[in-house]
């Protein structure tokens, strides 16, 4: 089954640590955990002391350093992007992979209809299993049209094809988010590894 520290590996890769861009519509955040969405974690806390005691832009190397605050980032990524979408039931660790950072960047709801759209596109017309509905839960029968699939290089083009395309309707519908272009298509990998 997929391993999600292997999964972690890869997507803090492309987090990395302290950032607060005033155009990223996710706010300030660190090792990709946005301040918005967790306000009570206690990372937040380290992240104030550190601003504190050293100020900004000084801080920033602190902070990135700083395990507790590494380890808390992680904590949240166990818990609210991985265990949600069932992740470690995944026999396929670079779905997985794909799926729990799709779900880091564009949300666990989204990377789970994207699953389900591609599972539904390759059934070989309901042969291989009936349509899911796509409800943005992975759930029993999502894992096991995805763990009985034949052809899980297919499924993990058609993931990051899904992930490519809402990143440019993004940008579309936002262009001060063009800014980010090269950061989140490094984040779309066709080649299946």
């Amino acid at each position: 089954m997929a391993d999600f520290n292997k999964a972690f590996q890869v997507t803090i890769g492309h987090e990395g640590g302290y950032a607060n861009n005033p155009l990223d519509t996710g706010g300030e955040t660190v090792f990709g955990i946005t301040r918005r969405d967790h306000p009570n974690s206690s990372i937040w806390h380290a992240v104030d002391q550190h601003k504190k005691n050293h100020g900004m832009p000084a801080a920033v190397a602190k902070i990135n350093a700083d395990n507790f605050i590494l380890e808390g980032a992680k904590a949240i990524y166990y818990s609210s992007y991985w265990q949600i979408n069932r992740l470690n039931d995944i026999n396929d660790q670079a779905i997985a992979n794909e799926l729990f950072d799709t779900g880091v960047n564009q949300g666990t709801g989204q990377a789970a209809r994207y699953l389900q759209r591609a599972l539904n596109v390759t059934n070989k017309n309901q042969r291989l299993y009936p349509d899911l509905v796509i409800d943005g839960k992975i759930g029993a029968y999502t894992i096991n049209a995805l763990n009985s699939h034949p052809d899980k290089a297919l499924l993990y083009k058609i993931l990051n094809v899904m992930q490519g395309s809402r990143y440019i309707e993004i940008m579309e519908k936002a262009p001060s988010q063009e800014a980010f272009a090269v950061s989140w298509f490094s984040r779309v990998d066709l080649t299946k590894k």
